[in-house]
């Protein structure tokens, strides 16, 4: 016998927690994190409750093209990147933004015959799960990830050193602590783009 449990998702209300958000952080740009399938709510339905958003954010390629098929044309950033060069294959296809957050996926940028357009650089902070470390004297990623740069560059694409991942976020020392982490690491990685390294 199957337990009697009923989900109603309801897309107003989705539409009105996105306005609440919007209104409160009127000078950022706003993104769905939508994995999981939408947390249980459905890609599909996350299309519409979110159709304001300015992208979609998920981990799981079948979930991308579902947002793909449902009418999403806005940007889609796969936020644990490629694990094979057919992933990035199908990224460059379907107009889906990467994120690069190992040394093994600046490799296999480097080395894919077809690439995304626009790749997000993530960096390390504290958490210690991912996330590139640009505090080692010049590690190898990053001369990689510079040869990479022509290859992902306007007018194609850029690649954009603007992701982290905070390792305690309700605890003010920490919290502050891994943000000035990551302002002063991805202001490295800008300032290797200003001398034409790669795009930040």
């Amino acid at each position: 016998m199957s337990r009697p449990i009923q989900l109603t998702i309801r897309i107003d209300a989705m539409r009105h927690n996105l306005s609440v958000i919007r209104e409160r952080a009127r000078s950022s740009r706003v993104w769905a994190v939508v994995k999981a399938n939408a947390y249980g709510h459905g890609i599909e339905s996350a299309v519409k409750g979110f159709a304001q958003a300015d992208g979609l954010a998920l981990l799981d390629l079948s979930e991308a093209l579902r947002a793909r098929a449902a009418g999403w044309t806005k940007p889609i950033l796969m936020m644990e990147g490629a694990f094979s060069a057919d992933d990035l294959a199908i990224m460059a296809e379907h107009d889906l933004w990467t994120v690069i957050s190992t040394p093994e996926q600046v490799e296999m940028l480097a080395r894919a015959s077809r690439v995304p357009k626009k790749g997000w650089v993530k960096l390390n902070t504290g958490m210690n799960r991912l996330g590139l470390v640009p505090a080692l004297d010049d590690p190898p990623w990053q001369t990689q990830l510079q040869a990479c740069a022509p290859r992902c560059s306007e007018p194609h694409g850029s690649l954009v050193p603007v992701s982290s991942t905070h390792r305690c976020a309700y605890t003010p020392g920490l919290s502050t602590s891994s943000s000035s982490t990551f302002l002063q690491d991805s202001q490295g990685v800008r300032e290797n783009s200003s001398r034409g390294k790669f795009r930040a």
